[in-house]
């Protein structure tokens, strides 16, 4: 049975994607040495591009983001609303430049150095 897009939208922007907005810090924790290997294995350099597809609370895009610096930086895009909402307020309470958090559109960001699923 095939899932249609408009159904995982529904899905993520609704009680799912608010359960997962007040367990995100838990869910963080236990999903952190994953973000970690996946940054560690990445080898980002300075300067460099991510883009950050189904970002969810924006853990990962955050860690990203502070590792290339600001002058590309980091795309985080989801299809959920709440949990975006969050990804904003926990950038916003960083001190540096936070990556850029949007829903997605068709992709005319252009290319990146490492696309993160």
């Amino acid at each position: 049975m095939a899932i249609k897009n408009s159904e995982q939208i529904d899905y993520w922007n609704g009680e799912v994607g608010q359960k997962w907005v007040r367990q995100a810090d838990r869910l963080d924790a236990l999903l952190e040495p994953f973000a970690d290997a996946v940054l560690q294995a990445a080898s980002l350099k300075e300067d460099e591009y991510v883009l950050d597809v189904g970002c969810g609370a924006g853990a990962l895009t955050l860690k990203a983001a502070f590792q290339v610096g600001d002058r590309h930086g980091a795309l985080g895009v989801d299809v959920s609303r709440p949990l975006l909402s969050l990804a904003d307020r926990r950038a916003a309470e960083r001190d540096a430049l936070p990556p850029r958090l949007k829903r997605p559109t068709p992709l005319s960001s252009g290319p990146s150095d490492l696309s993160m699923l």
